[in-house]
């Protein structure tokens, strides 16, 4: 960035410095600049103290609003650990398809090789019991996790404490 003069390019670093630390070069050249020059270390010394002064004036914040604020933050809070369950469930169900995939390929592909050799059973009728067992087993076991584990909770553990705050 450029500056007309170093005395603006000091107000500006000592504005920066206010919101987040400055650069090494930065820093190291604002230090040596209010070293030397006295208004812009009376700047720097009016702005702590400005900032001290605002720092013990009181923040009221009607009741309503600082509860209203902490229970959304405690319901997103609760919805990012529904959605972080969901994912790992999610998980669980990709790697029991690849799992069951792996290990269970070379034993079907000789099971149903030999089924389909024989005359009464068709080969379509093998693809689909293959497709079923590859996709529709793992698939299924995920949505039956999904669903016994809605709203982050096993369904039992639910009824529990629904029964408990209810009463």
């Amino acid at each position: 960035m450029k500056y007309e003069d170093v005395h603006t390019r000091a107000k500006a670093l000592l504005a920066a410095s206010l919101l987040e630390p400055l650069g090494e070069n930065d820093g190291d050249w604002l230090a040596a600049h209010l070293s030397e020059c006295e208004s812009c270390t009376a700047v720097h010394s009016a702005q702590r103290t400005m900032i001290g002064v605002l720092k013990t004036i009181p923040a009221n914040t009607p009741t309503f609003l600082a509860s209203r604020t902490k229970a959304l933050v405690r319901s997103r809070i609760h919805e990012m650990e529904e959605n972080s369950q969901r994912v790992q469930l999610l998980v669980i169900s990709c790697l029991l398809a690849l799992g069951t995939t792996i290990i269970m390929v070379p034993a079907a592909w000789k099971l149903f090789s030999w089924a389909g050799g024989l005359e009464p059973l068709s080969k379509t009728l093998m693809w689909g019991l293959g497709l079923l067992w590859f996709w529709g087993v793992p698939a299924f076991a995920g949505a039956a996790l999904l669903l016994t584990h809605r709203n982050g909770q096993p369904r039992a553990f639910r009824s529990a404490m629904t029964r408990r705050l209810s009463l």
